[in-house]
């Protein structure tokens, strides 16, 4: 109750940043395009043509705004966003290649001239750092918050770009640790409640973990690659990718959060990957196909790199798709039952007993609703229930009055065993079953290498005590 009015809210955000950012690369290329029709324009006749050309400007505008209207329908407006977008992507590319700018650029000197040994002043480098932090950030646009996942297939090309440039192996490497920086920034921002400032110190840990895919991507691609240097690029650089993450997933630092193949997450025939070599190689192939668009979009890339950059991104995208859309689906058995559930979110209520209370009073609201199973939110009990047998019979009650199980989560020191995450289900007769969760939320609900990093539960909400893990699965 109330998610779609959250969902909104939320949605509000991006959608006003989105429009920002695309009203102002509209305003953008308009003076820039002004200005190239002003510098092609003799003094003589740059009013007429001015003239003719704010007239056809304004006309084409209300011919696009009138052409879209009827296009313009519900549960089409992704579809139609992205037609334009490969549209727009597809005209300036056309352009590009006519125009003979970037990426198609090609220089009329000869390598070995003088002028290009000539020594350039390099650009700053913190502002080559905190561009490296922003084109890192980028890809995590792809994760379910706001699901860009096209970002999956070329966010880190942006990255991948300032990293091939770097004059040096030294340079690359400060280039990829910047761009990891801002990836797990803006990847685990959820963390800041809960640790504060000392996100920071935990992004670059993880950063650290991109240097040697970063490292090969430069030694690969730099200068003019040939399309042998691409094709072992597409294999070592993912390789290296997919062993930082692994690395990464491992509970002592953290889990597995904010991995790659995640972001295929609503593209069933995408990441239909995952049933062959789990997440690992869904992000593997993501990670390729990043590579070979670096590869083919370099300025000073040779046709054939061009070519298997172009043939290799293709190639594993129309393999994706395909190995989805042929593999036989899941199909639900034949008379196969169904359930109806009552979910009960009360949002952050800080006492436990005013949070079990409230739930109480939120689960009374289905009494008149044929439901078979209600659930409370996480952390719905804060408090042991073999120790409150009055409020384990108010359960039971409640159970029993809305003719359905209530699976409730308890957050509390159980004995003298320490605190538990525990999924507990109660009916009418009592507990039924019980779940100690076995995969723990970092600094929220344990802190890693505590012996090192504990002093952060003292300045900050991380969690003053470890959670234990549950020892077994459980239905």
């Amino acid at each position: 109750r109330g998610l779609g009015d959250v969902y909104k809210r939320q949605a509000l955000v991006p959608l006003v940043i989105g429009v920002g950012f695309v009203a102002f690369a509209f305003q953008v290329l308009k003076v820039l395009t002004d200005a190239l029709v002003q510098e092609s324009t003799p003094d003589r006749f740059r009013g007429r043509v001015f003239s003719v050309y704010d007239l056809l400007y304004n006309v084409s505008f209300i011919v696009a705004a009138l052409v879209l209207v009827p296009l313009w329908s519900p549960g089409r407006e992704s579809s139609l966003l992205w037609l334009l977008a490969v549209a727009f992507a597809a005209a300036g590319t056309a352009v590009a290649a006519r125009s003979r700018v970037w990426p198609f650029a090609t220089s009329a000197r000869g390598e070995g001239s003088e002028a290009d040994a000539a020594p350039r002043l390099p650009a700053p480098r913190l502002v080559v750092w905190g561009t490296c932090v922003v084109a890192g950030a980028l890809p995590s646009l792809a994760f379910p918050a706001t699901d860009l996942w096209v970002l999956a297939f070329v966010g880190f090309v942006p990255l991948l770009a300032l990293v091939v440039r770097a004059p040096d192996g030294r340079a690359a490497v400060a280039r990829v640790f910047s761009g990891g920086v801002g990836f797990f920034l803006a990847a685990y921002h959820w963390l800041v409640p809960t640790v504060g400032p000392f996100v920071v110190l935990l992004a670059a840990l993880f950063a650290a973990l991109w240097i040697p895919w970063g490292w090969l991507g430069f030694r690969l691609l730099r200068g003019r690659p040939t399309g042998g240097a691409v094709l072992v690029a597409v294999l070592v650089v993912p390789s290296a990718w997919t062993l930082a993450e692994f690395l990464r997933s491992w509970e002592g630092l953290g889990g597995p959060w904010a991995l790659l193949g995640a972001a295929l997450w609503s593209i069933p025939r995408l990441g239909a990957s995952a049933s062959i070599g789990g997440i690992w190689l869904t992000g593997f192939l993501l990670a390729a196909i990043n590579v070979a668009v670096s590869a083919a979009l370099g300025p000073r890339a040779r046709t054939s790199a061009r070519l298997v950059g172009v043939a290799v991104a293709a190639g594993l995208v129309v393999a994706m798709y395909f190995h989805g859309a042929l593999r036989p689906a899941p199909e639900p058995l034949p008379g196969s039952p169904t359930i109806t559930v009552g979910g009960v979110q009360t949002g952050l209520v800080r006492g436990a007993d005013e949070r079990f209370d409230t739930h109480v009073e939120m689960t009374a609201e289905l009494l008149d609703d044929d439901v078979d199973l209600v659930v409370w939110a996480e952390s719905s009990v804060g408090f042991d229930l073999e120790d409150r047998p009055e409020e384990l019979e108010q359960l039971a009650s409640l159970s029993e009055a809305v003719g359905a199980p209530i699976l409730v989560n308890v957050d509390a020191r159980r004995g003298e065993g320490g605190i538990f995450k525990s999924s507990v289900l109660v009916d009418s007769a009592g507990v039924v079953a019980r779940y100690d969760k076995r995969r723990l939320v970092p600094f929220g609900e344990y802190i890693p290498a505590r012996s090192l990093l504990g002093w952060m539960a003292e300045v900050t909400d991380a969690a003053d005590e470890n959670r234990r893990r549950g020892e077994s699965l459980a239905v």
